[in-house]
């Protein structure tokens, strides 16, 4: 993982990638990144923070798709994602997640249909 902040008082944003090491994170709740300078593509391995609750990687530059392995966060109640420039489709396993309530993708470049498994969910109360 390679983040860092800027020096400059007015700008500290934090900088720099994702990497895989952050699926190391077992027992992560909460992920707030939002409004940052963070590129490159989410890491499929952030699916492997089981305990996420909370995820908000909204206003970066982040790209690619939106990791699959994202459904595996079984207890994820939020995720925000928006203003980026992801591309893809939304991965159907997202929305298999039963405690998912709230979840904004506005602003990136995602194509496709919306998930039919949107339809299973109980809980949603936002998309």
């Amino acid at each position: 993982m390679l983040l860092r902040s800027s020096s400059d008082p007015i700008s500290r944003r934090v900088s720099g990638s994702l990497g895989p090491q952050i699926g190391l994170l077992k027992y992560l709740n909460t992920l707030d990144l939002s409004s940052n300078n963070i590129s490159g593509s989410i890491p499929p391995e952030l699916g492997n923070c089981s305990i996420l609750d909370y995820l908000n990687l909204s206003e970066n530059v982040l790209s690619g798709e939106i990791p699959a392995s994202l459904g595996n966060l079984k207890k994820m109640s939020f995720l925000q994602l928006s203003f980026n420039s992801l591309s893809g489709t939304i991965p159907e396993e997202l929305f298999k997640n039963q405690f998912l309530v709230e979840v904004y993708l506005r602003y990136n470049q995602l194509s496709g249909p919306i998930p039919f498994t949107i339809g299973e969910m109980t809980s949603l109360g936002f998309l």
